[in-house]
């Protein structure tokens, strides 16, 4: 193969693609390798790339005064126009329901958490990554994320903030598929995501153990040591066969921000791709809300807040927009406290109104439990023909658990199972 690089405005009909600047999984094109026949398919390289390989041999023009104009051009990088402009950014509906969803998706969360702590007790031992056994995982994961999102996004939810780096990488690994269905990913895409964000923090299992999960804060030392962890997993991932080039290029630059006060290499917004812009903000998201590295948990609301306010420094301000929407304002698990005076557990989002989410009802307006408790389907009553049910239900705000002593994954993981939707 006579492989030649070239910038994308000095690309022409007939030559052939066989090579991006990025993962042919992170773009829209359909095929690894193509010869460009029309316009629009030079315009949407130019939107996704900065330069591409062409194979000259396959190529039905010449390339040859091509290569001479990109080499001398000197042209200005141009920014890279984002993921988000090629997918087909429509959601897809779920395939099932939450309460179909949520018992199969309880079976499959115990496998999977069994799963990845016996992969990564074999990293951690020394052993190669089974990558046969992970792409396994994140495929009965996807599954059920594309069938309904919410079943495993409530059960990471309930995990317990004092957790270890399997709930983590789960944790990381379910939003993300989350998110990127929401960006309305293909599967293939979704795949290959979600391979990266489970393996995204995979270089920790080579650091000292009880590290990332020291109690009392971190030194200055500790902050030190921990950041080559990106180092480890790059090496790790580099060695075991099967893993794309673009899970590795997570697991490396995952703590890059888009104004270089990250690490390792101090990337800018338009170095840093976009899965692994994707995983650096559920990262973010789900550390502050689990209280890892030391530092106390901040609930969900405060967390997408905070986030908000870091968007243009830290992140992909779109991308962060867009997660927000992904998760709602009331993202599921958190507790609210209703119009009504009634509180309850959000267990399910209504896509197309995510003000009006479902909820566990679990204390009434005395702030008596609910025996049993009661499932309300908020967007029934904002969508209702009688005027004066509308509103009856809607969320007044969001507060702690501990505020009137309701057990959440007591709730969800005992007494849901047991109900049958109720609409008063």
């Amino acid at each position: 193969m006579n492989k030649i690089r070239l910038n994308v405005q000095d690309l022409t009909k007939g030559m052939y693609v066989c090579e991006l600047d990025r993962p042919w999984v992170e773009t829209s094109f359909l095929f690894q390798g193509f010869r460009i026949t029309n316009e629009q398919e030079l315009g949407q390289l130019a939107d996704t790339c900065e330069f591409v390989f062409v194979d000259a041999e396959k190529s039905h023009v010449d390339v040859t005064a091509a290569r001479h104009a990109s080499s001398s051009s000197g042209a200005p990088r141009k920014r890279r126009r984002s993921l988000l402009s090629l997918l087909r950014r429509q959601t897809p509906p779920p395939m099932r329901s939450f309460e179909e969803e949520l018992p199969v998706a309880r079976e499959l969360f115990i496998e999977v958490q069994e799963s990845i702590k016996n992969l990564f007790a074999d990293v951690r031992l020394g052993r190669s990554l089974n990558v046969g056994k992970v792409r396994a995982t994140v495929q009965s994961i996807t599954d059920s994320i594309i069938r309904h999102p919410d079943a495993m996004k409530l059960l990471c939810a309930l995990e317990n903030k004092d957790r270890d780096s399997v709930a983590h990488a789960l944790s990381v690994c379910v939003l993300s598929l989350t998110f990127g269905r929401h960006l309305g990913m293909a599967e293939e895409q979704l795949l290959t995501l979600g391979l990266a964000a489970l393996l995204h923090d995979i270089g920790e299992l080579r650091l000292p153990e009880g590290l990332m999960h020291k109690r009392g804060g971190w030194s200055e030392s500790d902050y030190d040591q921990a950041k080559h962890h990106t180092d480890y997993g790059v090496e790790l991932l580099r060695n075991s066969e099967g893993i794309p080039g673009g899970v590795v290029e997570v697991a490396r630059d995952h703590h890059e921000r888009a104004n270089r006060s990250g690490y390792p290499r101090q990337l800018g917004a338009d170095e840093i791709g976009v899965f692994t812009k994707i995983v650096g903000i559920v990262d973010v998201y789900d550390s502050v809300t689990k209280g890892l590295e030391g530092k106390p948990a901040v609930s969900f609301t405060d967390a997408l807040k905070s986030m908000y306010d870091w968007r243009e420094q830290l992140f992909d301000g779109e991308l962060v927009e867009q997660f927000i929407q992904c998760l709602g304002i009331y993202p599921v698990g958190s507790v609210v406290e209703l119009n009504s005076g009634e509180v309850g557990i959000v267990i399910s989002l209504t896509p197309t109104v995510r003000l009006a989410p479902k909820v566990m009802l679990v204390r009434n307006k005395d702030k008596k439990p609910y025996h049993p408790p009661r499932i309300v389907n908020l967007a029934k009553f904002i969508d209702g023909e009688d005027e004066e049910a509308r509103y009856r239900y809607e969320v007044h705000s969001v507060i702690p658990a501990e505020q009137y002593d309701v057990d959440v994954r007591h709730y969800v993981l005992r007494e849901l199972y047991q109900q049958q939707e109720q609409i008063a």
